[in-house]
């Protein structure tokens, strides 16, 4: 296989081959020219990140079934708040808060 160098002699000859990582094999893509034309291959896992990307913009964050759930058991009664629970959660939250002073 001849390859042109930067400074444009050819040279001949092949490489030894270098095993790729597994990050470099997921992240890799293939890119072709042809006549000024680009093409790219994106691999299955590009191809899915890109897919959850799409989904993840396209959502409003909140768990419907959720909210649905929680709406009757209030509205029925049988919905009970954990106060050490909240009380924990409270703890934390302030905890990642800035320190004012």
């Amino acid at each position: 296989m001849a390859i042109e160098s930067i400074t444009g002699k050819t040279i001949n000859g092949s490489l030894p081959a270098r095993a790729a990582s597994k990050t470099e094999t997921a992240a890799k893509a293939t890119v072709a020219k042809a006549d000024g034309d680009v093409s790219i291959q994106l691999t299955a896992a590009a191809k899915d990140m890109s897919t959850v990307a799409v989904n993840s913009s396209q959502s409003d964050g909140v768990d419907e079934v959720r909210v649905a759930a929680i709406k009757t058991a209030i509205e029925n009664g049988s919905y009970r708040i954990d106060p050490e629970r909240v009380a924990k959660k409270m703890l934390q939250f302030e905890e990642k808060l800035p320190d004012s002073t």
